[in-house]
């Protein structure tokens, strides 16, 4: 997917990533480069908006809960914003800093957020916290394609995406 869109160009945002050395991090399906590439061009595919695939690109930028190692600090959130712009920089922040494991969509709708970095509760707007969840299913059905986990742990994941896609429509 390469090129540019609407300003921002895919091709010199996965370079900073490579030269971040995302992909040299082991992720399921080869590399953490070659899954964000996957999960930013889902979005992409399923017409997500420009700034939530250009968050998707960069889901991981500051490390999440399952998946701690951080291509950039929280102190470089400009620098990611120059690359992505603000919007998807913020989506950015917001899903490294949720703590998806205390949250559920039985927790109701906009959820509230458990910044793992801050210890803060946030709520966020309905538009970004559909965002944040089309990003998260993307993520999750990737790592269910590609991910070798135990069959228990694939249907907890497979049940976990059942629920957000049913939030989500």
């Amino acid at each position: 997917m390469a090129g540019d869109w609407g300003g921002l160009s895919w091709d010199f945002v996965v370079e900073r990533l490579r030269a971040r050395g995302a992909d040299r991090l082991d992720h399921p399906g080869g590399t953490l480069l070659e899954h964000l590439f996957r999960v930013g061009d889902r979005l992409r595919c399923r017409g997500a908006e420009l700034q939530t695939v250009a968050a998707g690109l960069c889901h991981a930028a500051y490390g999440t809960a399952g998946f701690p190692q951080a291509l950039l600090g929280l102190s470089e959130r400009g620098l990611l914003a120059s690359w992505i712009g603000p919007g998807a920089e913020t989506l950015v922040y917001l899903y490294c800093a949720s703590d998806r494991r205390k949250a559920s969509p039985e927790d109701g709708w906009p959820w509230t957020l458990h910044d793992r970095f801050t210890g803060a509760r946030v709520t966020t707007t309905d538009h970004v916290a559909r965002a944040l969840l089309d990003i998260t299913l993307a993520n999750e059905i990737d790592v269910l394609e590609h991910a070798g986990l135990s069959p228990a742990d694939r249907a907890e994941l497979a049940a976990l995406v059942a629920a957000y896609q049913s939030v989500r429509q």
